[in-house]
């Protein structure tokens, strides 16, 4: 679960530019709606790596994946604190893929990935109007999932075409953009 260090060149230490690519190959988004720090993503989909010049698929197709606990609550519907949303769900549900997909990840030397809250997807997609963050995102059309919970059948996801979110079944197959935070 690594995906490759496409390295930019701001240290990204100080006040970058939403949107910039750190020398680290994460991509800095802007502060954590919750306060809790600088805020970065992946440059790459979860099943995806950095191939020099695009995302590629790393074993020739994309996953998608189930939110996990169809009928169970699971009280993470928290719309800012994607971080405790995020380790409750892969510590607790064996079926949460996502979360647990984001929680294992190790990439760009980081080991403190987690599946983003409703208002973290939401900051990705306002960076990807600027800087690396535009052109890694799917916008096809198709959805992400966040560490939201909505109700015992569904959980929040984002469409970075148009930025529209809704809450969906959480049977449904949706795609993963991991974050980290500083």
């Amino acid at each position: 679960m690594n995906c490759p260090n496409a390295t930019g060149t701001d240290d990204c230490t100080g006040s970058p530019a939403i949107g910039t690519l750190c020398t680290d190959g994460t991509i800095y988004v802007g502060t954590s709606p919750d306060g809790g720090g600088k805020m970065f993503t992946t440059r790459c989909d979860a099943g995806m790596s950095w191939n020099g010049s695009a995302c590629a698929p790393i074993l020739g197709v994309q996953p998608p994946f189930n939110w996990g606990t169809y009928g169970t609550a699971t009280n993470t519907s928290s719309t800012v604190t994607g971080k405790a949303n995020s380790a409750t769900l892969a510590s607790t549900y064996s079926d949460t893929l996502a979360a647990q997909f984001c929680e294992k990840l190790f990439a760009n030397g980081h080991g403190d990935w987690y599946l983003p809250a409703k208002d973290e997807l939401a900051k990705i997609n306002t960076a990807k109007a600027s800087g690396s963050v535009a052109g890694t995102l799917d916008v096809a059309g198709n959805y992400y999932w966040s560490s939201s919970e909505g109700n015992t059948y569904t959980a929040w996801n984002q469409r970075f075409s148009d930025g529209y979110q809704s809450s969906s079944s959480k049977s449904s197959a949706r795609y993963v953009r991991c974050v980290r935070r500083d």
